[in-house]
């Protein structure tokens, strides 16, 4: 099952496009997982961490279904999801660090 992608513009010749079609979600819930996983592991950084996560979990999961039209990009969607979900675990051991650090400080 192949399908036929219009490029813009005119082809020229010795360019090859190496754009893949429905790449997209899987691309930014690669992303946004990444950077969820790293603020996550920043205890004060959990509430960016969190929704991040989610996202990347939500983008990982529709660009595995993508990848299933396309046949391309499956790899990199579920490293996506994996990441998101890895991003909000890390998210919410950072703020229960952070809260527990806080109560440490405020009752010794």
């Amino acid at each position: 099952m192949t399908s036929q992608v219009q490029l813009p513009g005119p082809v020229v010749p010795g360019v090859i496009d190496i754009r893949q079609p429905g790449q997209g979600t899987a691309v930014a819930a690669f992303s946004l997982g990444g950077v969820g996983s790293v603020a996550g592991l920043i205890p004060l950084f959990g509430l960016v961490a969190i929704p991040i996560g989610l996202l990347a979990f939500i983008l990982g999961i529709a660009g595995v279904r993508d990848a299933y039209r396309n046949g391309t990009g499956k790899g990199m969607a579920r490293a996506g999801w994996l990441l998101g979900l890895t991003a909000v675990l890390l998210g919410v051991v950072g703020l229960l660090i952070t809260s527990e650090a806080i109560d440490v400080l405020k009752f010794g």
